[in-house]
């Protein structure tokens, strides 16, 4: 189980600390633009639970969605399914994920949707970036992420870090980062170093926007749209489902050679259309 104390100390060289956050109640900043289609927390809060839904307050505010157009859409979506929470994991077993906020918003919906989990950010509730650790108590089984962190292209120094605070990975997880200026070597060399460090963990890549092609979140109240966020909660339910089946799916570190990482990596760049912002090449904030 989480050793607080242990963790606050270990974690005080990244200049990272352990801050508890209650899922229920609302505890992020809401931005100018967002108060102007989101109105407040509460209103957020109120409108996902009217259509059916639980809130959950690590959304941020450009991933959720408000108004009557949104709320009909949430009414046809099915709950996320328990059977894929973080519980579905061998027990007491550790999960590493890293990836820019599309990678956010799956892992979030899987922790949001798991009963009886805690969940501790790495740094305070104003910070920007998605980094957290979830515990089911159930179960025991831990996720790690570090989604727009500065450390995400440091991969030895987050191979340090996990094995400071004897956080061991069972199941890890890459798609793409922030500001990487060559994103197919630095996603090799990554996982070299990560392949080296625990070779007997399962490895999954995941990379390019695996998110629904509808109900675009950003301000826009779930426009019909394929880019940027998405809203959460809805159609992203059943992609957090199917990214937990992947994992568990996937095969050791040593099936995967850094030819086959090169192999996946050229696949997302064909179907991308390199002249618009929304290419999967292109890293949101």
């Amino acid at each position: 189980m989480i050793n607080k104390t242990f963790l606050d100390k270990q974690l005080k060289p990244y200049r990272l600390k352990l801050t508890e956050v209650s899922l229920s109640d609302p505890w992020r900043n809401m931005r100018e633009s967002g108060r102007k289609y989101l109105t407040n927390w509460s209103y957020v809060s109120k409108g996902i639970q009217e259509a059916g839904h639980p809130f959950c307050s690590l959304y941020r505010d450009n991933w959720v969605c408000a108004g009557e157009r949104y709320k009909r859409v949430l009414r046809d979506t099915p709950l996320f399914d328990h059977s894929f929470d973080l519980n579905s994991f061998p027990t007491n077993s550790n999960v590493y994920i890293e990836g820019n906020s599309w990678m956010g918003q799956l892992v979030t919906t899987i922790i949001c949707n798991t009963n009886n989990v805690r969940v501790w950010l790495l740094g305070g509730t104003n910070e920007t970036g998605n980094r957290f650790v979830g515990q089911a108590e159930q179960s025991g089984v831990s996720l790690f992420l570090m989604s727009n962190s500065e450390l995400q292209n440091k991969p030895n120094e987050t191979v340090q870090l996990l094995k400071s605070i004897n956080f061991v990975p069972n199941y890890i997880v890459r798609g793409n980062v922030n500001h990487d200026m060559d994103p197919k070597l630095s996603n090799i060399r990554h996982m070299s170093v990560f392949w080296e460090a625990f070779p007997n963990a399962t490895y999954m890549p995941h990379f390019g926007r695996r998110l629904p092609q509808t109900c675009e979140a950003d301000f826009t109240n779930c426009k019909d749209s394929n880019h940027g966020h998405t809203c959460t909660p809805g159609p992203i339910n059943s992609y957090a489902q199917d990214f937990v089946s992947s994992i568990q799916n996937s095969g050791p570190a040593s099936t995967i050679t850094a030819e086959t990482l090169d192999d996946m990596w050229d696949g997302v760049m064909k179907k991308a259309k390199k002249k618009s912002k929304h290419y999967p090449g292109y890293q949101p904030k």
